[in-house]
């Protein structure tokens, strides 16, 4: 994995120029804290975001072929090259304890079998602390969170999602070692949630959408991105 000083360096700059619908309301969501992010994508690019990331073959950028709302949505696309891939991120406030990230995400190709596509990741410095998957070649979802020794555990989430189908995922992290509080909804509905689930933290500092590592193959679509801290 990169390191946090290798991802700030990563400019945010749009991949490439498009026609997209400005005027659109932008995305709401529930959870508590302020709002770090809200982003519909009609602007064409990530500005909102602190940064993209797209190395090798890999494409990070708005497009119009899918859409939840408006015009325009993300697109990360990865492919098995040694060197191939793509995140956009956001930096969180120092401090930060409480995170809710909602979004749509739709998977069109998935890579090899017993690796999946990510969705959201949430860090504490350059360590992954959380994130929701697609499994591939199932389409189950999954969540998966450090356990502070290198590894990782586990929860399915009894979910199946689709290739080529719109989904919304919402994950809340509070992070407080033992008495943290993890939860996870797809589509509205409660998937998972724990109100003493141990992470190895009490802090988190960004937000990813995608892998911070390579060859993680997929093409994948976003929209309607929501991002509250506190």
């Amino acid at each position: 994995c990169l390191t946090i000083a290798a991802m700030a360096a990563v400019s945010p700059t749009p991949a490439r120029a498009v026609v997209c619908a400005s005027s659109v309301a932008l995305p709401t969501s529930g959870g508590l804290g302020d709002y770090r992010l809200r982003d519909h994508f009609e602007s064409g690019g990530f500005g909102k975001w602190t940064g993209r990331t797209a190395e090798g073959d890999a494409r990070a950028y708005v497009g119009t072929a899918r859409k939840v709302s408006g015009w325009c949505a993300g697109r990360l696309v990865v492919t098995s090259a040694w060197n191939s891939k793509a995140n956009v991120w956001r930096q969180l406030p120092s401090g930060t304890r409480d995170v809710w990230v909602t979004g749509w995400f739709r998977v069109d190709r998935e890579g090899l079998w017993g690796s999946n596509v990510p969705t959201w990741r949430l860090f504490a410095g350059s360590q992954r602390i959380a994130d929701v998957h697609r499994q591939n070649g199932t389409g189950d979802l999954w969540l998966r969170t450090a356990n502070g020794s290198g590894g990782w555990r586990y929860t399915k989430l009894n979910r199946r999602i689709a290739l080529g189908t719109w989904h919304r995922i919402q994950l809340h992290v509070y992070a407080n070692w033992s008495g943290s509080d993890i939860e996870v909804r797809v589509d509205g509905d409660l998937a998972y949630r724990n109100l003493s689930h141990w992470l190895p933290v009490g802090r988190l500092d960004r937000a990813m959408i995608g892998a911070e590592h390579r060859r993680q193959v997929m093409d994948l679509w976003f929209d309607d991105a929501v991002i509250r801290s506190s």
